[in-house]
């Protein structure tokens, strides 16, 4: 497009200047239920209900790795302790 030229817009035809990324994102997703709704409303609530449950999962992964991950940093901690003061020895 040249300088001072028109263009004939629609409301569709600039969303990408429009919209950042995680509008998009959201969007999309938006969409997609949108379109899975109307082929098929059982399946679709059925696919939504996988959201809070893979929440619920990783929640309950993190508690469990938050309780044993002192002793990772311990281990860690002298696992290079130990490269650090042997290396030069040698």
């Amino acid at each position: 497009m040249l300088a001072g030229e028109i263009r004939e817009t629609t409301p569709w035809s600039d969303l990408g200047q429009r919209c950042g990324n995680a509008q998009k994102n959201v969007m999309s997703v938006f969409i997609i239920y949108l379109a899975m709704f109307l082929v098929d409303w059982k399946l679709a609530l059925m696919t939504l209900a996988s959201i809070p449950l893979g929440i619920l999962s990783m929640m309950i992964m993190y508690a469990i790795g938050k309780k044993r991950m002192g002793d990772y940093y311990k281990s860690a901690q002298v696992m290079n302790y130990r490269d650090f003061t042997f290396e030069n020895e040698f």
